[in-house]
């Protein structure tokens, strides 16, 4: 009974958020009425099922209140195209999940792994002081983002300088590598760990200085489901309470970094009878549903010129990420998508992992690009849930962070969908001691 309650509970202040003129719009109406449904239902299902963190339910039930939300947001009717992308995307994402099923079954066996503590001490130990001094290198050129008075010039500057800033990183894997082999051997290692607080502290600290919306939910989404895993099921009303958190996190360091970029004078739109503060609120909000809008409106935008003005791209966008290291200049997925709806600001355009796989292969790559999607995210599942391995767990962790993300961006999004798995699974590779294959009854 209690699930359902708080089903209800969801879905109805879900329905009282929506815009007045939600059912208004003549393309809208039977695609709201359906979207909600199936996110009462997924709820539902979120709230029942003890493992909190499988795809075939947080990943659709995440994706449709992200697009319908936003596109709702616009105040404004779309194509009928855009809303029959969410109901294809949909169902090929269901599709990969049957696929997974009928061809990747349970095997019966699992693999228990044995690493050698030298070796991911020395792992984890090289990737902290490497990306430490990249990052210090970097920051020495450009300047701290979230400390200069425009943040996101500093991001693009920081950005410029690619491979530096990309070994970054590894701080953040570092991190992420740190933790999650502490939760595997907690009863192992010794709990006053000082590399392990020292990294924790310094990788968050980096997170939020970087000014970026997203380094740090990653590193967290990745914390929560290793804990998940290793040591006790996560309950859906914390995830809940995590994602509302993370939302005004998001909307925040999005606030500043406007604020930042334009200054005090953002604020004479959004002045209250109620004091600075409601100023303030009010201005907060209207960069949280730019979050939302931004990337529903460049999709709209998109299907107006694809494929009438501008060519199917044919794999463009989803091998770029691949090749971005290659001497020359290469284009990143969203360089090419502000460029087909004609954008002249700097940095890319964020569209949708839907837009994306549309701007490469019409609505055929929309819903092969979903099948895909659920097939690898079921996939990397079924392999977290059978092994005890650390890397089946980064890597199904990174992939749903790297989703919800895509949700709002492209699936394929610059170099990091290459170097966070590649960094992991260097590291299991190197660190790997003996592997054990048993059956399971």
């Amino acid at each position: 009974m209690k699930p359902f309650v708080f089903s209800v509970g969801f879905i109805s202040i879900y329905l009282a958020i929506l815009p007045a003129s939600s059912f208004d719009f003549d393309h809208a109406f039977p695609f709201v009425v359906s979207n909600v449904l199936l996110i009462f239902f997924l709820f539902y299902l979120f709230c029942s099922v003890e493992d909190t963190f499988r795809p075939e339910i947080l990943f659709p039930l995440i994706f449709l209140i992200v697009l319908t939300t936003g596109t709702l947001e616009l105040q404004r009717d779309v194509l009928i195209e855009q809303w029959f992308s969410y109901s294809l995307g949909i169902v090929g994402f269901y599709c990969g999940i049957f696929l997974c099923r009928v061809f990747f079954n349970y095997s019966g066996t699992s693999k228990k792994y044995e690493y050698s503590l030298f070796y991911v001490k020395l792992f984890i130990f090289t990737f902290f002081v490497v990306g430490f001094l990249c990052t210090v290198y970097v920051y020495q050129k450009t300047g701290i983002p979230i400390l200069s008075e425009d943040v996101n010039v500093v991001r693009y500057n920081v950005s410029a300088n690619a491979y530096i800033s990309t070994l970054g990183k590894l701080i953040e894997v570092a991190f992420v590598l740190a933790v999650l082999y502490f939760f595997r051997e907690r009863k192992e290692l010794n709990r006053n760990n000082l590399l392990l607080l020292i990294i924790i502290i310094t990788s968050i600290l980096f997170a939020v200085l970087t000014g970026s919306r997203n380094a740090l939910l990653k590193s967290v989404l990745i914390v929560l489901i290793g804990y998940h895993y290793y040591i006790a099921q996560i309950r859906p009303a914390f995830l809940v309470v995590t994602a509302m958190c993370s939302f005004f996190y998001v909307g925040t360091i999005g606030f500043y970094r406007n604020l930042s970029a334009y200054g005090p004078a953002i604020l004479k739109n959004f002045t209250s009878d109620f004091g600075d503060f409601f100023t303030y609120l009010n201005a907060w909000w209207h960069f949280v549903s730019i979050q939302l809008t931004v990337s529903v409106d460049n999709f709209s935008q998109l299907l107006n010129v694809v494929p009438s003005i501008k060519d199917i791209q044919y794999g463009r966008l989803l091998i770029s990420p691949f090749i971005l290291w290659l001497p020359g200049e290469q284009a990143k997925p969203g360089v090419l998508v502000k460029q087909a709806i004609g954008g002249e600001w700097q940095g890319g355009a964020s569209v949708t992992l839907l837009g994306a796989f549309y701007y490469d292969f019409g609505f055929l790559g929309v819903f092969f690009g979903m099948l895909m999607v659920g097939v690898l995210l079921k996939v990397l599942h079924r392999k977290a849930v059978e092994n005890d391995g650390v890397i089946f767990v980064l890597l199904y962790s990174y992939m749903l962070y790297n989703s919800f993300v895509s949700i709002r961006s492209n699936f394929t999004q610059g170099f990091d969908f290459v170097f966070f798995p590649a960094a992991f699974i260097a590291f299991h590779l190197f660190t790997v001691r003996r592997k054990c294959i048993y059956r399971v009854a």
